[in-house]
């Protein structure tokens, strides 16, 4: 590893895990109160979506908590080896800094494919119920009135 590498993977390393522990706060919050709304709910009702929307925020949080260890112990490495006099090139630390940032990085397009996934789920399931629920009005457009250009 030479002093270049190790200063450009510690940036990397600093923004991912500033990044990371952004995330995990919100998402941990999310989880609070996605539990709280759970467990507000009467126990006749069902439930199971609601639980699996919780266990999935708590995954998420879980993975950004490995992700802010992993990158934090990336960084204290990077850093000791910089700090000792006349350090040799080190290719575990490099391997390593390179495998905690790569795993930072998954871990947070993972969350934001599943935050992405789930909104487009909750969308789509609103989208159904809401033509489910309507009265059968149809727009002109439906009707196969010509719709006015534009």
């Amino acid at each position: 590893m030479t002093d270049d590498y190790a200063a450009i993977t510690a940036g990397v390393s600093v923004t991912l895990l500033l990044i990371c522990v952004v995330e995990m706060h919100v998402v941990a919050g999310h989880a609070k109160r996605s539990v709280e709304e759970v467990s507000a709910l009467p126990s006749d009702d069902d439930t199971f979506r609601e639980e699996q929307q919780v266990l999935r925020d708590f995954w998420l949080t879980v993975v950004l908590l490995l992700a802010c260890v992993v990158l934090s112990g990336s960084l204290l490495l990077t850093g000791l080896w910089a700090a000792i006099e006349n350090h040799g090139p080190a290719r575990w630390v490099a391997w390593g800094t390179l495998l905690s940032n790569a795993w930072g990085l998954l871990a947070l397009v993972t969350v934001y494919l599943t935050r992405a996934l789930n909104e487009l789920q909750q969308a789509a399931r609103a989208f159904a119920t809401d033509r489910l629920t309507t009265t059968g009005e149809r727009t002109s457009s439906e009707e196969g009135a010509p719709v006015p250009e534009g």
